[in-house]
Parts: C-alpha cells; structure tokens; sequence
C-alpha cells in the first residue's frame, strides 16, 4: 500500500501546472525534492518486495527490481509532465531520480555493513 499512495502523491504533484507553484527561493530545492521522492519510492518498492509471499524467490532480487521500478516511474512520471502546462519532462530529472535510487540502495547496503559488524553481546 505504502507503494502505490506514494506513487500517487509524486503523480499528482507532477499533473499540478507549473504556474501553480511558488517560486522556489533556491534552484537546488526542487531537486532536494525529486531526492526525497524517489529514494522513499525505492524504500517502499524494496520493502514491498522483501514482504511479498506470492513469489518467495523474487525477494532476492528486491533490489534489482526496486531500482528497475523507480527508473521506469520516473521515466513515466517525467513523460506524464510534458502533457502539463507549463511543466517540461526532463532526461536530466530522470537521472537525479535514478540516482536517488542508487542512493537509497547506497544507504542500505551500509546500513546492512554496519549492523552485521556490530559485535555481539
């Protein structure tokens, strides 16, 4: 669930036209945003995918399939923004939101480093 009402939150952000925004004080906000988005997008896609039974082998590959998924949805989300107004879907946005992907996976694979050298008591 966490899934799909993210998603929808990102789709209904990306169909508000553009001159129903405020003008961003810094030009690096809106990208802080497209982080935050796509890293929590690939967070609930990982967990999904670790908690699904249907297919027990898939949940080695959740996050192959994680990073897969958030590509492709920022693929269609930046595709939906060139049918808003005032909006333009950008390939550099794409890659920012990929590599907020790789940075989740980036942040679990250390946390995950951590938490097996911690000795036990």
């Amino acid at each position: 669930m966490p899934v799909i009402l993210w998603a929808g939150i990102i789709l209904l952000s990306s169909a508000v036209p553009a001159s129903w925004f405020p003008q961003a004080p810094y030009w690096w906000l809106p990208k802080v945003v497209h982080v935050i988005f796509f890293f929590l997008l690939c967070l609930f896609i990982y967990r999904a995918v670790r908690a699904q039974r249907l297919v027990p082998g898939l949940r080695r590959y959740a996050i192959p399939v994680s990073l897969v998924c958030t590509v492709l949805y920022a693929v269609s989300d930046e595709t939906h923004q060139l049918f808003v107004d005032g909006r333009h879907g950008q390939l550099s946005d794409v890659a920012l939101d990929a590599s907020s992907a790789f940075l989740f996976i980036l942040v679990h694979r250390v946390r995950t480093v951590i938490r097996s050298e911690k000795p036990s008591v």
